[in-house]
């Protein structure tokens, strides 16, 4: 959700420096070289805007992430993907297969989510 709030804000200054331009460029005449300069400048304006909001973006998710891995359920899921694995590097079949991938596709569900789905059962019982 506060990424969305990030992106939305972004957005919106996006599109209020773009209206912004329009307006200006509508009432005072100015010589092309003077417009070209200006809108170069909102077209860096927004680019750096961008790139810092998905740097915050990013940072928050990663720091989210990071918090999930660690948390005891994060560490339950990383544990049922890496027994898995090690399962199908021992017994490799379609099932043990099967089993290794749900297990770890739950890690990266819960690391991206926080959703915890049901889990795997272990394959060490």
């Amino acid at each position: 959700m506060p990424r969305m709030i990030f992106v939305s804000a972004g957005l919106a200054l996006a599109l209020i420096l773009a209206v912004a331009v329009y307006y200006i460029d509508r009432q005072s005449p100015v010589d092309a070289q003077t417009q070209e300069a200006f809108e170069q400048n909102a077209l860096e304006a927004t680019l750096n805007l961008q790139e810092q909001l998905t740097l915050d973006i990013d940072s928050s998710q990663l720091a989210e992430e990071r918090a999930r891995a660690e948390s005891e359920e994060g560490l339950k899921f990383f544990g049922l993907c890496n027994a898995w694995i090690e399962f199908h590097q021992n017994h490799p079949d379609e099932s043990s297969l099967a089993n290794r991938e749900r297990a770890c596709g739950d890690y990266r569900t819960f690391l991206e989510t926080g959703e915890a789905p049901q889990p795997t059962a272990d394959p060490g019982g």
